[in-house]
């Protein structure tokens, strides 16, 4: 018996119709005739981010009670979006959710990382005041782990992408790194604050995210499919690892530089892998071509 696409979509994705606020960055939007792969990723991310850091369990923090407070007025000002904003608004928040999941779950079912690499979605205050949209948590061996942050950009758009970048970059080059404000391991016994955290922004355009959903819908997250999109994600991680360790190095942060190095390293090692495939070729991307012009032609002095 032939699969429907939504077969695809396991039941822990399935939405509910019960959701906690603090578990998403805003209120679920409806769109009238929305493509119906664009539905079946909707509904699946929205069920995903359930399984965020939970800010409720770190009680002991003097300072939740005031972060929790702020989470709360961020939300009210962008569910007017999500109730008054125009179609073109809506749609762009609703694919920003929808690539966010699609990086988790690619990086946690197809392995884009590499078997040793999982996703985990931060807390919402992380999300929204810290720019970490996923926590990335690597198996180092011997029992020992080792993060990285990715801020996704969820623009869609060429400028968003260069705004993002422009802005790690001031930051990078006072010698700042990212940080993780509620961080919980979901391998490790750590739980509370990470610093120097390296940190990087995502970009695919609106066609590109549509062959990825598609492709996701239809077959799964397996290995073998969005192989080209995980090119150009794999590719935009090393462009700006080589470009922020140069900046780092260039400013006198050798330690910090490294770890930028590492990751360029590892990714470069994964791409140079990368499975050839005849899958669909994702179309010339503004957003992908903009995040590696960036790194290429701004300088580090």
């Amino acid at each position: 018996m032939n699969q429907s696409p939504r077969d695809h979509l396991s039941k822990e994705h399935q939405p509910e119709s019960q959701t906690n606020p603090l578990e998403l960055v805003h209120e679920v939007i409806e769109i009238e005739g929305l493509h119906p792969f664009y539905q079946m990723a909707y509904e699946a991310a929205q069920n995903g981010f359930k399984n965020r850091i939970n800010m409720e369990e770190f009680s002991n923090r003097i300072d939740l009670p005031k972060d929790l407070k702020r989470v709360r007025e961020k939300m009210f000002q962008i569910k007017a979006t999500c109730i008054h904003g125009t179609e073109q608004e809506k749609m762009a928040i609703v694919q920003s959710d929808i690539f966010e999941h699609m990086l988790h779950t690619h990086i946690g079912e197809a392995e884009w990382f590499g078997d040793s690499v999982q996703s985990v979605f931060p807390s919402i205050y992380d999300d929204l005041f810290n720019g970490v949209d996923l926590i990335l948590e690597q198996n180092v061996g011997r029992g020992a782990f080792a993060f990285s942050t990715l801020a996704i950009d969820a623009t869609f758009s060429a400028q968003g992408a260069i705004q993002k970048l422009e802005r790690t970059r001031d930051f990078l080059a006072k010698g700042n790194l990212g940080g993780i404000k509620y961080f919980k391991s979901e391998k490790a016994d750590i739980v509370g604050r990470m610093d120097s955290v390296p940190h990087f922004i995502i970009g695919l355009g609106r066609p590109a995210l549509f062959s990825m959903v598609s492709q996701y819908v239809q077959k799964g997250a397996v290995k073998e499919v969005n192989q080209e999109a995980r090119r150009m994600v794999l590719e935009q991680i090393v462009t700006q690892a080589n470009y922020f360790s140069k900046l780092l190095t260039a400013r006198g942060f050798e330690e910090k530089a490294d770890k930028y190095a590492r990751i360029e390293s590892e990714m470069t090692h994964l791409l140079t892998g990368l499975i050839q495939t005849s899958g669909a070729k994702i179309p010339s991307d503004e957003v992908y071509q903009a995040i590696l012009g960036y790194c290429a032609k701004r300088g580090v002095s």
